[in-house]
């Protein structure tokens, strides 16, 4: 019987030390789960800041670049408005001291005659709008290629804020020349 009972110790003592060295499977249950969670959570972490950022980023920029190709086609199709011309607007520049000259023509067009009628009985005003833009920019501002698009913007809003009668539709360099 003491041999019966030192067998059946011997097992139990085999079974456990046999459970510790491949360990607990709770313990076991319990890694994998807390490495699912994290591979799930790092997947969300990688595809919320990397793949879906990237693929807004993309479709803003299609539809950024689809609105301006409206925005060019609507400005071909479009007919001419009435329009006001000033013409051989002559200034010095800013720091030129008198050694450059600026000569600038520009046309205001608006699709309201009532715009257009303000603009004629106000044009020593918008002259000297003009006069006192070009005069505060240097000959390399002017002379530079983004000038014109970035004066052209600041100039219509300037001639907006001076306007009663409405807002005018665009401005055009008609002339432009720099000595």
């Amino acid at each position: 019987m003491a041999e019966e009972k030192q067998a059946v110790e011997n097992q139990k003592e085999t079974q456990s030390e046999t459970i510790k060295e491949e360990g607990s499977p709770i313990a076991m249950y319990a890694v994998i789960g807390v490495l699912s969670i994290l591979a799930i959570y790092g997947g969300y972490i990688m595809s919320k800041y990397i793949l879906i950022e990237n693929y807004e980023e993309v479709q803003a920029q299609k539809i950024e670049q689809e609105y301006q190709e409206e925005a060019l086609s609507a400005i071909l199709n479009r007919s001419f408005g009435i329009s006001k011309e000033f013409k051989n607007i002559m200034v010095n520049p800013a720091g030129s001291k008198g050694m450059n000259v600026v000569q600038a023509s520009f046309v205001i067009e608006a699709d309201n005659q009532i715009i257009m009628d303000e603009i004629s009985s106000r044009e020593t005003q918008f002259k000297d709008l003009f006069i006192s833009y070009l005069r505060k920019h240097t000959v390399d501002q002017l002379a530079s290629m983004e000038f014109q698009l970035k004066s052209k913007r600041e100039l219509a809003l300037e001639i907006n804020k001076m306007l009663n009668a409405g807002n005018i539709d665009s401005i055009y360099y008609s002339g432009f020349f720099i000595q």
